[in-house]
């Protein structure tokens, strides 16, 4: 059975709803370890400095502002974990422009990952167009299989 479940984790409802879903495959796998990911995109600190700004923010305050935002969704995950029953691993990943999608495969593949389970909103037509999907892209090149838990709404 499944012994590494990577759980990409975004704070979004749809993201804490995958987590009760990981909470049976946790009793259904209890030897497995599980890890909560989730990526922060350092690049946010340098395309949201403007060269017009007089008072601008020092770019580690904002990097460490980024860092700090992305703990505390996989904190609040982890809550959740907790309470519906399993203890994960916790991961924050750092992208510097990578795209979200290859950074949760490299680190499904550098973690040997059985599966990954991650919410979907199911966004469809402009709004898929205009937001993109990380979900699209890890399902579309992962090489281990991917459980989509689909949010209310």
């Amino acid at each position: 059975m499944y012994q590494h479940i990577l759980v990409p984790v975004d704070g979004s409802n749809t993201s804490q709803a995958s987590l009760l879903e990981v909470a049976n495959f946790a009793r259904v796998c209890p030897s497995a370890v599980i890890r909560l990911v989730h990526v922060v995109d350092m690049m946010q600190a340098t395309s949201s400095m403007s060269e017009f700004a007089s008072n601008a923010i020092p770019l580690t305050k904002l990097e460490d502002d980024i860092k700090k935002e992305g703990q505390e969704i996989l904190d609040r995950a982890l809550a959740t974990a907790k309470e519906a029953g399993f203890t994960p691993e916790t991961a924050l990943l750092e992208s510097y422009g990578k795209p979200t999608p290859e950074m949760l495969l490299e680190a499904a593949d550098t973690w040997s990952a059985d599966i990954i389970i991650m919410g979907t909103h199911g966004y469809s037509g402009l709004t898929h167009l205009l937001l993109g999907s990380v979900t699209d892209g890890v399902i579309r090149h992962s090489t281990v299989p991917v459980l989509l838990v689909r949010g209310k709404g």
